[in-house]
């Protein structure tokens, strides 16, 4: 492997064209060979490396390649929690994406509930809503740590987005009869369900049967 000591050297003496798109061909080869060392990298050292000449250079803010460089602080063999956590608190507007590899980091680590609290800090602080990626690993940290409770509210949260029934409302009040017939008794997230398919399908009768 390519010594990361001669990194800076090469890509940082390169002259730049006056030529405005040949600068830009220039810069995206040069991002291209910055992003290839990431993958090269074998030990936490060698990502520190490119760390540093990305942030000099500027390419970090690129959310892309800050995204590629996270997740290798995150989810590589020679991979750093600590380090990781520092790399996502340098990114200016982390992705969905990045948002979600940390949370799965966390879940599995032996602090399964800063995931938790990284969850909460991205309603606040981001544009985005959680997708189908982000709650089996809250549900997992809620599971490590015993939370029941918590479990069941990321639970209904996932039935509420339709990510659990898939959309299918009318399937979802088919299966709730279904319970009824076998007098089974639904939970709290089963009622949850049960009411935003009402909610969606605008079924408005059936949605004051369930409530009482």
């Amino acid at each position: 492997m390519q010594s990361m000591e001669t990194l800076s050297t090469p890509l940082d003496s390169v002259p730049i064209p006056a030529n405005p798109k040949a600068r830009n061909v220039k810069n995206s080869n040069r991002n291209r060979l910055v992003l290839s060392l990431i993958d090269r990298c074998i030990s936490l050292k060698q990502l520190k490396q490119v760390h540093a000449h990305m942030l000099r250079t500027g390419i970090f803010f690129d959310a892309y390649s800050a995204s590629k460089l996270f997740t290798a602080s995150t989810l590589s063999p020679f991979s750093s929690l600590g380090y990781a956590r520092k790399v996502f608190n340098e990114i200016p507007e982390p992705n969905l994406y990045t948002w979600n590899t940390i949370i799965r980091a966390y879940s599995l680590s032996p602090e399964p509930s800063e995931s938790m609290k990284i969850f909460l800090r991205m309603l606040c602080e981001s544009p985005y809503f959680p997708n189908k990626f982000t709650f089996p690993f809250l549900i997992k940290a809620a599971t490590k740590l015993s939370r029941l409770g918590v479990g069941q509210v990321f639970h209904g949260l996932v039935v509420k987005s339709s990510f659990g029934d898939g959309g299918c409302f009318y399937k979802a009040l088919e299966l709730f009869r279904e319970l009824e017939a076998e007098n089974v008794k639904p939970n709290a997230v089963t009622m949850v369900g049960v009411l935003s398919a009402c909610t969606k399908m605008k079924d408005l009768e059936f949605g004051r049967w369930i409530r009482s």
